[in-house]
C-alpha cells in the first residue's frame, strides 16, 4: 500500500477531529467533528458543516443543506445505503445526541430527522 497526498481544489473544510466520514458514489462526505479553537469565538467547538470531496475531480465542496439540519456534533455514526446516508448519535460539549437519527439524501442534498428520543 502506498499513501499519496491529494492536492484538492475548492474550499478546504474546517480543521476537525472526531468527525464522521463515509464514501458514497465516488464522493467522500465529512460530517460534523470538533475543533476546540472555535470555542473562543462562539463558545461552541462542534462543527455543523458537511464537506464533500469528489474523488474523481479531486475537488472539495461545502454543501448547502435543506430540511432538518442536525446540530453540530462529534463522535457520530453514519452508514450508507444506496444514495442515502444515515447519521446517528454523537455529542456536543454538554449533551449526548444518542437517539437522534437523520437521513441525508445525497442527490437532493435534503436532510430529514427520522428518530428523536430526548
Amino acid at each position: 500500500m502506498r499513501w499519496y497526498k491529494l492536492n484538492a481544489t475548492g474550499r478546504q473544510p474546517t480543521a476537525r477531529s472526531s468527525h464522521t466520514a463515509v464514501l458514497c458514489k465516488n464522493q467522500l462526505f465529512i460530517m460534523g467533528g470538533r475543533n476546540d479553537s472555535l470555542f473562543a469565538d462562539s463558545e461552541e467547538s462542534s462543527i455543523k458543516e458537511i464537506a464533500v470531496l469528489n474523488i474523481k475531480a479531486c475537488q472539495w465542496e461545502m454543501l448547502k443543506l435543506y430540511g432538518d439540519i442536525p446540530d453540530g456534533r462529534w463522535g457520530a455514526f453514519a452508514e450508507v445505503i444506496g444514495s442515502k446516508i444515515f447519521y446517528l448519535g454523537g455529542m456536543k460539549l454538554n449533551e449526548y445526541k444518542n437517539m437522534q437519527m437523520y437521513q441525508f439524501e445525497t442527490d437532493s442534498r435534503n436532510i430529514r430527522e427520522l428518530v428523536r428520543m430526548d
